[in-house]
């Protein structure tokens, strides 16, 4: 968030990097089989670097565990989140996707 507020492009990038690998990355590795697990990663709000403030854009979210099918975005930032086709105008739409997995 901080990375964002300061519209430093390559400290928000690390700070992403960094949860991916210790905090995401560790929870994966307790868990390598899907079965049965799902988990959602995502921010409370947008802070893109063009603004540097918190805007109500779409966020990017990345679920990962049994159930889930692909979307065909590759990469985890809030342009990403404006073009993907997976898109919900409720926080409540995306938790019954997220625990229904359709």
């Amino acid at each position: 968030d901080e990375a964002g507020h300061n519209k430093d492009i390559r400290a928000k990038i690390g700070a992403i990097e960094n949860f991916d690998k210790f905090i995401v990355g560790s929870i994966l590795k307790r868990f390598p089989d899907k079965d049965g697990v799902r988990m959602m990663v995502l921010p409370d709000h947008a802070t893109p670097i063009s603004v540097g403030t918190h805007v109500a854009d779409p966020i990017p979210f990345a679920i990962y565990g049994s159930g889930v099918e692909a979307d065909n975005i590759e990469t985890y930032s809030e342009k990403a989140a404006r073009s993907s086709k997976l898109s919900f105008p409720t926080g409540w739409q995306l938790m019954d996707y997220f625990m229904k997995g359709k």
